[in-house]
């Protein structure tokens, strides 16, 4: 076998297990899904500071929270206590609840939106809405620190 043969075999070769390890379902960059689905997700965009931060629960009350200020996902937590309780008894009291908070328009306006997905059929009240923003923004703010 020639070199340039040779060569563009070992080539070929190297692509097929990169492709390989990119489609594998168990790779770094793909991981494996959570037995346990996202329940809530909370992001808040905009405002003087430029927030651009997220937030999920998932159903077992799994917190993972990213932001571009400072860069990067905060550690993995667990909701416990009072505010497993409250986010479990909103999991049996309503079913799918989207809030969406905005600032009137400007450089500084900020946008605050939050999603749940519960079991139950009832919707919030819009004092239960304002509450359930507040506890997520509590929680999203203890869990980066």
């Amino acid at each position: 076998m020639s070199w340039r043969v040779k060569r563009q075999t070992e080539l070929a070769a190297a692509c097929f297990v990169a492709i390989g390890c990119v489609a594998s379902p168990s790779s770094p960059q793909n991981p494996a899904p959570s037995n346990s689905p996202m329940v809530l997700t909370w992001t808040r965009d905009g405002g003087f500071a430029g927030f651009c931060d997220e937030m999920k629960i998932s159903a077992a009350g799994g917190i993972t929270t990213s932001s571009c200020r400072p860069p990067g996902a905060g550690p993995a937590r667990t909701l416990t206590g009072e505010d497993l309780a409250r986010f479990n008894g909103w999991r049996t009291s309503f079913g799918a609840v989207l809030i969406e908070s905005k600032d009137p328009p400007g450089a500084d306006a900020m946008t605050t939106k939050l999603t749940f997905q519960g079991a139950g059929t009832g919707q919030p009240t819009q004092a239960e809405r304002q509450e359930m923003l507040d506890w997520a923004q509590r929680v999203h703010t203890q869990s980066r620190s």
